[in-house]
This record gives structure tokens, C-alpha cells and sequence, in this order.
């Protein structure tokens, strides 16, 4: 019988630590709960400055009045364009250099590129979408005419776009273009 009690008073003493165990454990959780919740609250949020980054969805420029909007003619392999550019520094660098006659080479099956000698003053912005027709700047020395539609996280100088380009696709191929860049007037 003695062995009997000291077997049960064991089983005590051991059910009495585990609860003892068990609070103190469940007591730390909630504070350990408690102090990451905390802790969280006090995390800094950081907000990116995009003040000087323009985002855009690619839209013609409507803030652009039409008068101040400058046409030329694009000729691509013996194919004449209307194209509409817009009112900056750069297309001012590019109506100096008319008319050009340049071989533009083909890349990613979507765009024609061609890099100049000298650079343009550019005004970057990530134009979000392109479309079948733009005429934009590269870096500041790369005039690229897409001739498909696509989103793109790359950032370009808008230079100004084709009115109707319609075939372009075709009329562009797959190889280097001939392209002639002029005045209207010529």
C-alpha cells in the first residue's frame, strides 16, 4: 500500500508540474503575440518618391495642342507614312537632321531600331503600353519604330507616332528597313 501511495503523490507531483509548465508557456505566447503585434504596428512604411518618374498609358498627348504638333513623311520601303511628333527637345534635334535616309535594323520582332553618332536631349518616361506606329528614342541615341502593340516596363523619349499604321507589320518585314525621314513640305 505505501508503494501505492507513493506512485499516486508522483502522479501528482507530475500532473501539477505540467499545468505549472503549461501556463507559464501559454502566458508566453500571448506576450511574445502581444509584443509582435507591437512591433508590426512600428514597422516605418516606406513609400517610393516617384515624383520625378512619369508614368503614362501611352495616350496621345492631348495636353499637347494640335497646333504645336509637327508632321513629317516617313517612307518605309517605298511605303509613304504621315507621322505626327510631338513638341520636344529631341524631336527639335531630329527635324534639324531631315531628311535622313537610314537602314533600321530589326529587333524582337516588333520594333526597328537605329542608333545615331551623337545623342538627344531626352525626357524619359515609362510609357506603360506601345503601339503599332511609335516613334520614341532609345536611351539618347536609338530612334526605334515599333510596328506591333505591347505593354513594356522600359523607358523611352517620346518622339511621336505614324497616323495610320495600318500594314506596317507587313511593309517592315523581318530583316533592316529602308527609311526615309522628311518634311512635309519636301
Amino acid at each position: 500500500m505505501k508503494n501505492k501511495l507513493i506512485i499516486s503523490i508522483c502522479i501528482l507531483c507530475i500532473i501539477i508540474i505540467l499545468i505549472f509548465v503549461i501556463l507559464i508557456i501559454n502566458k508566453n505566447i500571448h506576450t511574445l503575440s502581444s509584443d509582435i503585434s507591437k512591433d508590426v504596428d512600428n514597422i516605418p512604411i516606406i513609400q517610393e518618391d516617384t515624383e520625378d518618374i512619369k508614368i503614362s498609358e501611352n495616350e496621345q498627348d492631348t495636353s499637347v495642342e494640335e497646333d504645336n504638333m509637327i508632321k513629317i513623311n516617313v517612307i518605309i520601303n517605298g511605303q509613304n507614312f504621315s507621322a505626327t511628333l510631338y513638341d520636344n527637345k529631341a524631336v527639335k534635334e531630329l527635324i534639324n537632321k531631315l531628311p535622313l535616309t537610314i537602314n533600321m535594323s530589326e529587333l524582337n520582332g516588333n520594333e526597328k531600331y537605329y542608333y545615331f553618332n551623337d545623342n538627344f536631349t531626352t525626357l524619359p518616361e515609362r510609357v506603360g503600353t506601345i503601339k503599332s506606329g511609335d516613334l520614341m528614342l532609345y536611351g539618347s541615341d536609338c530612334l526605334v519604330l515599333f510596328y506591333d502593340s505591347f505593354s513594356t516596363s522600359y523607358s523611352y523619349t517620346k518622339i511621336g507616332y505614324l497616323d495610320n499604321p495600318e500594314g506596317l507589320k507587313n511593309i517592315v518585314g523581318n530583316g533592316t528597313v529602308n527609311v526615309v525621314i522628311e518634311n512635309v513640305n519636301n
